[in-house]
C-alpha cells in the first residue's frame, strides 16, 4: 500500500473504525493513518491466507504473519526497523482488543512476549551516551545560547523531543519551596504528568534562560523557540532536530534528543540514583525500560546492592 494514499475509514471493517476513532482521540490524523496502516496490512494478511478477519485475533496469527515479514527482510525487501515499527504498532492495537475484551488477556499476553523480542537495528540498545569529554566539548564549541539551553536541559532533565516542544513558561514553577519542572504531555497515548526536582543551581540556569528569553519580548510563552523567528512560536519536532543536526555538524559529535536522555539516565546510575527513582523521572511506565536505557550488567547490580546494602542483613 502506498504509504501517501488515504485510508478509506468507511470502507474499514467495523472492528477497525472503531480502533480508527479511538486512536483519533489520542493521536494526530497523520499519526492515525499511519498505525491503522500497520494493523489494515495484518488484517489483509489474515483474510488473504486464513480466510478471517482480524476480529479472531491470535498470537499464531501475529507469530505467521511475522515470520512473514521476516522472510522479506532476509530476502532484501524490508528493513529490521520497519519490522519493529510494526511490531509496536500492533502491540497497541492488542492492547486496545484486550481492554475491549474482544480477545483474552492470556491471548494478549502470548503477542505481548511473541512481539517484545523483535529486536530494532536502530534501537535503543544501539543508542549510548555521551562520555564526559564529549560533555565538556559540547560546552566549550556551543556559541549560540538556544543551542547551549536545549543541551544543558537535555544533559540535566532528559527530556523526549515532544517534551521541549511543549514546554511552556508555566512549567517552570521556581518559585515554589521545591522548584520542579512540570512535564506534560497533550498528545499520544502516554498523556502524563511527571515531575523533576530542580537543584539550586538548576533553577539558577534556568532564571538565568528567562531572562534572556524575556529580553526578546516574545509574545507566547514557549520555553524554546525557532532561532530563524523567535516571535512565531514554539520549536516544532523538524525544527529541534534540524537544530541538533546544526550542533552535530559543529561538533563532531552525533547529538539527538534521546542520546541526551540516555545521558541523563546514566549519569543518574553512576552517581547512586536508585533505578525506580530514575524511571520516575523519566516517566516510564515500566521498569524494563528503564533497565534497557541503563544497559545495566548483572555485575553491576551485583555490585550496587553491595555497596548499599552493607550491614543491612548482619
Amino acid at each position: 500500500m502506498n504509504r501517501e494514499s488515504k485510508i478509506d475509514r468507511c470502507n474499514l471493517p467495523p472492528l477497525l473504525q472503531e480502533y480508527s476513532d479511538y486512536m483519533s482521540i489520542r493521536y494526530s490524523p497523520r499519526t492515525v493513518e499511519d498505525k491503522l496502516r500497520v494493523v489494515l496490512a495484518l488484517h489483509e494478511f489474515l483474510v488473504s491466507n486464513l480466510g478471517r478477519s482480524i476480529e479472531r485475533l491470535e498470537a499464531s496469527d501475529v507469530q505467521r504473519y511475522f515470520a512473514k515479514l521476516t522472510l522479506r527482510k532476509e530476502q532484501g525487501e524490508m528493513r529490521q526497523n520497519s519490522i519493529f515499527i510494526m511490531a509496536a504498532n500492533i502491540k497497541i492495537f492488542a492492547k486496545w482488543l484486550r481492554r475491549e475484551e474482544i480477545i483474552k488477556p492470556e491471548e494478549y499476553l502470548k503477542i505481548e512476549e511473541d512481539l517484545g523480542d523483535i529486536p530494532n537495528e536502530v534501537g535503543e540498545d544501539k543508542r549510548v551516551a555521551l562520555s564526559y569529554d564529549e560533555q565538556q566539548k559540547i560546552f566549550v564549541k556551543m556559541v549560540l545560547p538556544l543551542h547551549k539551553q536545549l543541551v544543558w536541559t537535555g544533559l540535566n532533565h532528559g527530556l523526549r523531543r515532544q517534551e521541549y516542544c511543549h514546554l511552556r513558561v508555566k512549567h517552570l514553577e521556581l518559585e515554589m519551596e521545591r522548584p520542579r519542572l512540570k512535564i506534560e504531555l497533550s498528545k499520544g497515548h502516554n498523556r502524563k504528568t511527571r515531575y523533576i526536582p530542580l537543584s539550586p543551581n538548576q533553577v539558577n540556569q534556568w532564571r538565568k534562560w528567562l531572562r534572556f528569553r524575556a529580553s526578546m519580548n516574545l509574545p507566547h510563552d514557549y520555553v524554546f523557540f525557532n532561532p530563524k523567528n523567535p516571535r512565531a512560536g514554539g520549536l516544532n519536532y523538524n525544527g529541534l532536530c534540524s537544530l541538533f543536526r546544526v550542533m552535530t555538524k559543529i561538533l563532531g559529535v552525533h547529538l539527538y534528543s534521546h542520546r541526551f536522555r540516555y545521558t541523563y539516565a546514566v549519569t543518574l546510575w553512576k552517581h547512586g540514583v536508585d533505578i525506580f527513582v530514575i524511571s520516575k523521572l523519566l516517566g516510564h511506565s515500566n521498569i524494563e525500560t528503564t533497565i534497557k536505557y541503563l544497559k545495566v550488567r548483572e555485575e553491576e547490580f551485583y555490585k550496587k546492592f553491595e555497596e548499599q546494602s552493607r550491614g543491612l542483613f548482619d
